[in-house]
């Protein structure tokens, strides 16, 4: 394409040096003109077939998707499980995908480094042992935030809730991390299992409590015994001949980062604040502490793995968790940050909510741009990298993003439909708001523009902090990347550093589900609950537009639903009772549908709006955004009462892993999207947060009462695929779709 732009330059300066030069046309002029404008035009048909490697800038927003699977309505518990889904209705996006994975197979690459499958756990969810407070360790030394937050009493939760939400499986198992399925002590195990299933890639993240469980440690202190394990772990991943991804911070927060509202520290002095604590970096203890404990864990565990993602999912841990507080650390000190700064951190709950989920997102970028640098520097510097067998490090950021699929469908002609313009604007509001909002400030430097002004320049700065939004910052990062005070021998300030983007070397994604959205405008004019009426349903929860929540969730714009009333599903030949439309299968809870099409169409907008928006642009280890690799680090599915089932034969969960790999193989064969790994989570069924032992995501059954493991046909099925390199045929023995 470059040759074609240079020619057509050639031909326009010829044109314009005529006119200059204000001569008249002859028929020599016209013939060689002529003869430009043929070559430049055979070079331009060649540019666009001739390279079959090339991503096709495919929007997602023009193929449209006719969803039909359906529910009767009302919307209620009888109506939830899966039996929603119709396999084999010809009009249904996700059983096309099914049809031509049973007619086809798969054909993914048989090079490993060119595409290459994977599974996941995490620290919290997963390893258990955790260290509980005591008479010689009365603040919870050793604990994360979320051994605080579900310990019943403590000053995040002191209604002595269940912060599961359900009950345990077992009367054995807590409602929290505290044992989670003990893989502290059965990861050979399970390591071996991940061996069997045939995966390369083993994702798995660190505990950084179980490495810094005091405070003011230094870096020559991490803790010997945590040490000792994560090594054992990773020495036992590399015997199996598996390639480790390390996430540093998977939601548990060193619970002395975050102690504000302890009553029982009245120092001023020891009160720490987490992510909320908004003093510039060189003074702003969370900062100083992550890049310390980033330094540590590449240093100590670089010589296993180039891998290393600093956050995951930081829109769940700044959003989710505050927003609706059933995550930690919850609203509990809200008041108390209110009292301190009313200005910086709202003076009520609702402006809170406005304001610290935006606050808490300025610290994560700053965070993973501080070790970001001081990752690659401690790789460029020859002595250190030969000392500790330094792999060159592939830092990234694992975002996680669901996908907005236009509510309304109109103007169908001869089998092709458009979406309605106001509702693609409204989708590509809620992109920004789920994923931009994070990957725009590690690309390019800045917010998208549909959150900057309004957000960041107009509700976030303060009259102290004018350029918080913007990352303003006084200080400037040492070589090392830790941020000390500008002077003369340090110069990078950490907001330009942030400014000039590019601080990652893969682009990493976690995909569950997707939903419809609505102009919100349209949404509140257009509500209502009769299914026989062409109008805008509520949403998995019951909720209506009109009394949504302040913050996050109203400044997109943007109504999400998981549901189409008739209309917008049979094109208006009414069934003979009211039903309405989803947009996939139930999971366990009514946040996630198992829907698979959405995933093409999540690969296709990353593509064209990110790798492929500027494709000469580069990161700071001088890739090319174009050549980036996409890794998608999650995705995976819960099944409506799994639990109570109590079920090896999970055939949803098959259909939902064929469908989603069906998917990326459509990306990756016909998009041509450079996808180079695909990562089921998860291993085994774990400790799922809010929602407790009762919702499972693994490929290994977790028995709670002995914590035995048992395969799935999920397992199996993902097992043979690996095997036989997608070759398979389906329906087959492993792989069963109904």
């Amino acid at each position: 394409m470059s040759v074609f732009a240079a020619l057509c330059s050639i031909v326009y300066l010829y044109v314009t040096s005529q006119r200059s030069l204000n001569k008249k046309y002859t028929m020599k002029n016209y013939s060689m003109l002529s003869r430009h404008i043929a070559l430049c035009t055979l070079l331009f048909l060649v540019s666009c077939t001739n390279n079959g490697n090339e991503e096709k800038l495919t929007s997602p927003y023009t193929d449209v998707a006719l969803v039909t699977n359906t529910i009767n309505w009302p919307y209620d518990d009888k109506t939830y499980g899966n039996d929603s889904f119709q396999l084999g209705d010809d009009e249904n996006a996700d059983t096309k995908i099914l049809n031509l994975v049973q007619k086809n197979g798969f054909n993914f690459p048989s090079n490993r480094d060119d595409f290459d499958f994977g599974v996941a756990g995490s620290a919290y969810q997963y390893e258990g042992n955790r260290a509980a407070p005591s008479v010689s360790n009365p603040h919870g030394v050793g604990w994360s935030i979320w051994d605080v937050f579900t310990q019943k009493g403590s000053w995040l939760n002191p209604k002595e809730t269940n912060i599961a939400q359900v009950a345990p499986t077992s009367v054995d198992t807590m409602p929290n991390g505290s044992v989670a399925i003990n893989g502290f002590e059965r990861y050979k195990a399970d390591i071996e299992k991940v061996q069997q299933l045939g995966v390369k890639t083993y994702r798995l993240s660190l505990s950084w409590p179980r490495l810094f469980p005091r405070a003011g440690m230094k870096m020559e202190d991490v803790d010997k015994d945590g040490l000792a394990y994560y090594t054992a772990v990773l020495e036992e991943v590399k015997r199996q001949g598996l390639t480790p991804l390390i996430t540093l911070y998977h939601w548990d927060l060193p619970a002395w980062l975050y102690n504000f509202g302890d009553p029982t520290i009245t120092d001023e002095s020891k009160k720490t604040y987490g992510w909320l604590d908004m003093r510039d970096a060189k003074d702003n203890l969370a900062l100083l502490e992550f890049q310390k404990y980033a330094a540590v864990a590449y240093q100590h565990f670089g010589k296993y793995t180039s891998h290393f993602s600093t956050f995951n999912e930081p829109l769940t841990f700044t959003n989710v968790a505050l927003l609706s507080g059933i995550q930690a650390p919850g609203q509990y000190g809200f008041n108390l940050l209110q009292k301190k700064d009313p200005e910086l951190y709202g003076s009520n709950l609702d402006e809170s909510l406005e304001r610290i989920p935006y606050l808490q997102a300025i610290n994560i970028i700053k965070a993973h741009d501080i070790a970001y640098k001081t990752i690659h520097a401690m790789y460029k510097n020859g002595d250190y990298r030969t000392a500790y067998q330094l792999q060159k490090p592939q830092v990234s950021i694992v975002l996680n993003s669901d996908w907005a699929e236009p509510f309304r469908i109109e103007g169908c002609e001869s089998g092709h439909c458009k979406y309605n313009p106001d509702d693609i604007q409204a989708s590509k509001n809620q992109m920004d708001y789920m994923l931009g909002w994070w990957l725009h400030p590690v690309m390019f430097g800045t917010w998208p523009q549909s959150m900057d002004k309004k957000i960041y320049t107009d509700r976030i700065r303060t009259a102290k902090q004018p350029q918080l939004g913007q990352f303003g910052d006084s200080s400037c990062l040492q070589d090392d990347g830790k941020p000390v005070a500008c002077d003369g021998e340090n110069t990078l300030k950490l907001s330009d550093d942030i400014h000039r983007g590019g601080t990652l070397d893969e682009l990493a994604i976690n995909h569950y589900t997707g939903y419809f959205v609505v102009d919100m405008n349209y949404a509140k004019n257009n509500f209502g609950t009769d299914p026989t009426k062409n109008i805008v349903p509520p949403d998995q929860y019951g909720s209506n537009p009109n009394a949504l929540s302040r913050g996050w969730n109203s400044d997109q714009n943007a109504f999400t639903t998981q549901f189409r009333y008739l209309k917008y599903g049979d094109h208006g030949a009414a069934p003979a009772a009211p039903r309405a439309y989803v947009i996939g299968s139930a999971g366990a809870k009514p946040w996630l549908r198992q829907t698979w099409f959405v995933y093409r169409k999540l690969m296709q907008y990353i593509n064209s709006t990110y790798l492929q928006s500027d494709p000469a642009r580069e990161t700071k280890s001088r890739t090319k955004f174009s050549d980036l690799g996409i890794y998608l680090t999650e995705n995976g599915t819960s099944i409506y009462q799994e639990s109570q089932i109590n079920s090896l034969h999970d055939v949803n969960r098959v259909q939902y892993l064929v469908g989603n790999l069906g998917a990326i193989q459509q990306a990756k064969n016909e998009d041509k999207i450079n996808i180079k790994l695909y990562t089921y989570w998860s291993l085994a069924d774990n400790f799922e947060w809010s929602e407790g032992y009762d919702s499972r995501f693994g490929l290994l059954w977790i028995d709670y009462d002995t914590l035995a493991r048992e395969p799935k046909q999920s397992y199996k099925c993902y097992q043979s695929i690996i095997k036989n390199n997608g070759s398979n045929q389906f329906p087959n023995r492993d792989c069963p779709l109904q």
